[in-house]
């Protein structure tokens, strides 16, 4: 079993986590039950009901503002995803328009960069923008490389220079959607969003505590709930603020039509070549 298997990115993990939280909560409450007498608890649901009532209110909004962001986050994660695989779409559609010589270096560039999105789609970060090398940093090649190919091009019909404007638009767009994609790979909850959480839900969970209901199973059902509600809510904060890996990591789906694309672009220019070195 690899450390990514016990990761709480697994749903499995995770359920385990959500049912030890339920179950550890059911039997501190029944624990809890013996710490007070009838009449205490009586005393406390006069005042201890609003007071629960004020802090649920707020760590609600809380949760909610913050569960609503981390699904927003995942969206956007999605469509940057899409606009840039579009982009690089569009930079090779355009390609076929240019002169013979330039189509190979724009089709192998962006067949390499895709290839690594792909292989390296859960693992991609920001600090991978740069790598080091004898003493010295440089920018990424994967992308650069793309953009490289395309400035070489030089147009030489007014079609193929309109064509180009466009495909320079398009590189535009993929490199912004790109910047976009690793902005929201590298954007996490910060400890005090979370501290607030965490704490807010054990407060939540222990305010259950100092209620009774004359039916033990009954109270412990209750408790139990409240337990879960908590618990998965701050599980799917969890899951959602990591877009890029996990369960409900955003499909690859764009990225391996784009790679089957290019494959097809591949196989073509090489008829081509076949063809023409046979008729010379």
């Amino acid at each position: 079993m690899s450390m990514s298997d016990i990761s709480l990115l697994n749903p499995w993990i995770g359920a385990i986590a959500i049912i030890a939280v339920v179950l550890i909560s059911v039997i501190i409450q029944l624990i809890s039950n013996r710490w007070f007498a009838d009449e205490d608890f009586d005393n406390i649901h006069n005042v201890g009901g609003i007071y629960m009532s004020a802090v649920a209110t707020l760590y609600s909004v809380i949760l909610g503002m913050i569960l609503v962001n981390s699904s927003q986050s995942f969206i956007e994660a999605k469509k940057n995803i899409q606009d840039e695989s579009e982009a690089l779409l569009e930079v090779l559609y355009y390609s076929r328009s240019m002169p013979d010589e330039y189509k190979s270096g724009v089709v192998s560039s962006i067949s390499r960069y895709v290839d690594y999105l792909v292989e390296n789609y859960s693992n991609e970060k920001e600090s991978d923008m740069f790598y080091e090398k004898d003493h010295h940093v440089y920018p990424v090649t994967r992308f650069i490389d793309i953009a490289d190919s395309v400035k070489k091009i030089e147009p030489e019909t007014e079609n193929q220079k309109a064509t180009y404007s466009a495909m320079l638009d398009s590189m535009k767009s993929a490199n912004e959607n790109r910047r976009a994609r690793l902005e929201v790979n590298n954007y996490k909850i910060t400890w005090i969003e979370w501290f607030c959480l965490i704490a807010g839900g054990i407060v939540i969970i222990a305010f259950s505590l100092f209620f009774t209901i004359r039916h033990r199973v009954v109270h412990a059902i209750t408790t139990g709930m409240v337990a879960f509600m908590v618990a998965t809510n701050l599980y799917a904060v969890y899951m959602l603020n990591n877009p890029y890996s996990g369960f409900i990591e955003i499909p690859t789906s764009r990225l391996e039509f784009l790679r089957y694309w290019i494959k097809e672009v591949q196989d073509n220019n090489w008829i081509k070549e076949e063809k023409r070195r046979k008729e010379k």
